[in-house]
């Protein structure tokens, strides 16, 4: 049994996702007001952190995903990009093991939630785009490969802002969760499972 404590003055949104892969826990959420990452090794010793910018909103849409091939991760953000307008961007930025940043990108989208691996050490990354759910495929390089829509705007529920997570369960085997509504009284929680090479 053992505990590992963050201290703050601001510590009422951390942590939002944990992964661990290849003995090392990977941290990701809001700290001191900045989007946030930690890694830590089996013995809780803080091996890299990575500040990514002051983020200023109550939906802070963040994930991160460590990579089957290598040390590496990919850490997606959603933030505003200043507390005084409404211009939100999604960052998408990729480290190697030792927190080097290898390449970053910006994603058009309302936001994006969750990300995967692929098969071919690419990512699949979920997003909300003019309310409705897509699905973007990038390669290790970061280069978009394609963007599909998955669920059309009409099913989904835009009244709340809501993650849609993505998991891989198999060589190219996926599920992915969100909400829908049925009409304006009734939402439902809904999960599609499906094949990257039937995308």
């Amino acid at each position: 049994m053992w505990q590992y404590t963050i201290g703050s003055s601001y510590d009422d949104e951390i942590p939002y996702k944990l992964e661990f892969k290849n003995q090392k826990f990977f941290i990701t959420g809001i700290k001191d007001k900045k989007l946030w990452i930690n890694i830590l090794d089996e013995s809780l010793n803080s091996l890299w952190v990575k500040d990514n910018g002051r983020y200023h909103d109550d939906y802070p849409y963040i994930s991160i995903m460590p990579s089957d091939f290598d040390n590496s991760c990919a850490f997606i953000g959603f933030k505003r990009s200043n507390k005084s307008n409404f211009v939100y961007e999604s960052i998408f930025i990729k480290y190697d093991g030792s927190g080097n940043e290898q390449w970053s990108q910006k994603i058009e989208a309302n936001y994006c939630s969750s990300i995967a691996n692929t098969a071919d050490n690419g990512y699949l990354i979920s997003c909300n785009i003019d309310n409705s759910i897509f699905l973007l495929k990038y390669n290790n390089k970061g280069v978009n490969e394609w963007k599909k829509r998955i669920i059309k705007s009409t099913d989904v529920n835009i009244g709340y802002n809501h993650p849609a997570p993505i998991k891989m369960i198999s060589n190219n085997g996926y599920i992915l969760a969100f909400l829908s509504k049925d009409n304006a009284e009734q939402i439902k929680l809904k999960v599609n499972k499906f094949y990257i090479e039937d995308m």
